[in-house]
């Protein structure tokens, strides 16, 4: 398409009618699982992030060009039984692909204005889109959110906890999740019953999975330099050792 019709290509259309996206996300749902939409620009978000809408996605990957759209994926958020929409910037592909065209510079603007916006509680989620470069680079996408002036700790957070919560099953949220957390809490859940991704990550905490990085950086004063694959000395992951010592084993 892009070869002999260049200016359709490039629009940002929806791909779905409102009744499809509807069927979608109501068909998921019962299902317990979430639903994720890659979209850029404010006309194809609009009615994917309305809290309590037919067809809210459950993340949105890319979405530039988006001058206002923080407040729509916010909007009347009820953190006590509601299922936020999370956006993942996607900003290591932008810098992979686009780095010397507008595709990144669209992107760092929106994710500058994003972090701007705190009062707008923004729900980040740390997410690659991997493909355009090598796995076990996946540390670029934290090395650019400090870069544009990110606080290192909310990326951390952004990596780890943030992440499980965008990807977890309909079955953590609202209150049956709040539920759920206490009796992992307590040890009353089982990976054998459960199944291994039903099994809570990101944090170091009772009932969670065992999944421990140890870097031999600062992650304060040389926060890119602390991510870099070449100074994590230790991987732990459902507490299976996969590296000790800077080796692998």
């Amino acid at each position: 398409m892009a070869q002999v019709s260049p200016h359709t290509a490039a629009q940002s259309i929806s791909t779905f009618t409102d009744d499809e996206l509807r069927a979608i996300v109501q068909t998921a749902h019962k299902l317990g699982v979430k639903v994720a939409a890659h979209t850029d620009g404010h006309s194809s978000w609009e009615g994917l992030t309305s809290p309590g809408s037919a067809h809210q996605v459950n993340s949105v990957e890319h979405g530039y060009n988006a001058g206002d759209v923080f407040e729509v994926a916010n909007k009347g958020y009820d953190e006590r039984d509601g299922v936020p929409t999370f956006w993942i910037p996607t900003l290591s592909v932008c810098y992979t692909l686009g780095k010397d065209t507008g595709l990144w510079q669209r992107a760092a603007s929106t994710f500058k204005q994003a972090i701007k916006a705190s009062s707008l509680n923004v729900r980040i989620a740390c997410g690659g889109d991997t493909g355009p470069f090598p796995h076990g680079d996946n540390a670029l996408e934290m090395k650019l959110m400090v870069r544009l002036g990110a606080d290192w700790k909310a990326v951390l957070k952004w990596g780890t906890l943030s992440g499980w919560e965008c990807i977890r099953s309909m079955r953590w949220e609202g209150q049956t999740g709040k539920e759920r957390l206490t009796k992992v809490h307590e040890l009353r859940e089982d990976a054998r019953v459960v199944g291994d991704n039903e099994v809570p990550f990101g944090t170091v905490r009772k009932g969670f999975a065992a999944d421990i990085i140890a870097t031999s950086g600062d992650l304060e004063k040389h926060f890119e330099e602390a991510v870099d694959k070449g100074s994590i000395v230790f991987v732990m992951k459902s507490g299976k050792v996969y590296k000790r010592n800077g080796l692998e084993v």
